[in-house]
């Protein structure tokens, strides 16, 4: 599974894959080694350095002993160090192997994010959908500069689109920008969440704008997913945490997996 659906857009360049077997030929432990760059939020938890990190992907301990993370521990530390990678961690949404890490002292966690996805094509009662609203892709300078208004006004802050990886969505109402979405086209996940502007909320604007997307990716793409990740804090859920993942469930998304980002410190 592509890691760009895990703790948002995060480019990734496979290193390696990994797969641990005892003698018998069972296997004991799988992940994937990958370099990652460390973006601007991610800076203070990763010593004030934007240099790019190490991180095991999907890391599974099949048979959930600490001896085995004990030695794949040294393992990764050398082989992340091997390409000059001193600063590495490892993520994984397995509970047998979230267990470990916690028990771990070489470990520390970071973050947490939700998986939900959506089965197409969506089944959303058209009463739920404000008829009033606009879609479209945002293509020119003066439609994505609407677009990156709203997220603007909707998180105090804008992550700009990587136009080669995401369609820009703009959602108005009589010519008024009130919701934006980024959809990435290799994922299929709605990247960074759906943003409607504060005083249009409550007006199932959103519901309108997932629903557009997921007819887009099963119409146009001929795709039976679409995804959407929510970072969340490493150990409660924040308000708007909860209200936006009631929002996502609402529009009929499943909650697929929590992953869980550890340091290594040691």
């Amino acid at each position: 599974m592509a890691i760009l659906r895990v703790f948002w857009t995060v480019e990734e360049e496979l290193l390696n894959y990994i797969i641990v077997k005892d003698k018998w030929d069972n296997i004991l432990a799988i992940g994937r080694m990958v370099k990652v760059p460390v973006v601007p939020w991610e800076k203070m938890q990763w010593n004030k350095s934007s240099e790019p990190r190490g991180d095991v992907r999907d890391f599974i301990i099949i048979k959930a002993e600490s001896e085995i993370l004990e030695f794949l521990s040294n393992f990764f530390d050398a082989f992340f160090k091997s390409y000059d990678l001193s600063r590495w961690g490892i993520s994984t949404w397995d509970p047998n192997t979230i267990r470990l890490l916690e028990k771990s002292k070489k470990f520390k966690r970071l973050k947490r994010s939700i998986l939900l996805g959506w089965q197409l094509p969506l089944s959303i009662p058209n009463l739920r959908l404000n008829k009033k609203v606009s879609l479209k892709f945002a293509k020119t300078k003066e439609e994505i500069k609407k677009a990156y208004n709203v997220m603007k006004k909707s998180w105090n802050f804008v992550i700009y689109a990587k136009k080669d990886m995401e369609y820009i969505v703009l959602a108005t109402i009589n010519n008024t920008p009130v919701g934006m979405a980024y959809l990435n086209k290799e994922t299929r996940n709605i990247d960074f969440g759906v943003h409607v502007v504060p005083e249009y909320r409550r007006k199932y604007i959103g519901t309108t704008i997932v629903k557009f997307v997921g007819d887009f990716c099963y119409k146009q793409l001929n795709k039976k997913w679409m995804f959407v990740v929510r970072l969340l804090p490493k150990d409660s859920l924040r308000n708007s945490d909860r209200v936006a993942i009631r929002f996502y469930v609402s529009t009929n998304a499943q909650v697929l997996r929590f992953y869980h980002c550890y340091k290594y410190v040691s």
